[in-house]
């Protein structure tokens, strides 16, 4: 945990990261925050959408062509193929 001005940052495992406005110290406010980790939800899409345990954008497309999964998931999911490759 970090205060800077009126805010403090704070990281906490899966919470990720964390911003209180503690401006008025009786009544802390989160004002921003920024999820660290791969989700479990990423994981159980990307092997609920796997072929033969291979993934593709071509897989990631059809999946979302679907309507079946949440797009946020599979743009978590895209993102970690493009950053870590197709073992990841």
């Amino acid at each position: 945990m970090e205060k800077l001005a009126n805010l403090f940052y704070l990281a906490h495992f899966n919470a990720g990261l964390r911003v209180y406005d503690v401006s008025n110290p009786r009544l802390p406010r989160e004002v921003g925050h920024f999820d660290l980790s791969r989700g479990e939800g990423e994981v159980k899409v990307k092997a609920k959408i796997a072929v033969d345990d291979h993934l593709d954008p071509r897989i990631i497309g059809d999946a979302a062509a679907t309507g079946r999964y949440d797009p946020q998931a599979l743009k978590r999911v895209w993102h970690y193929l493009a950053r870590f490759g197709p073992q990841a």
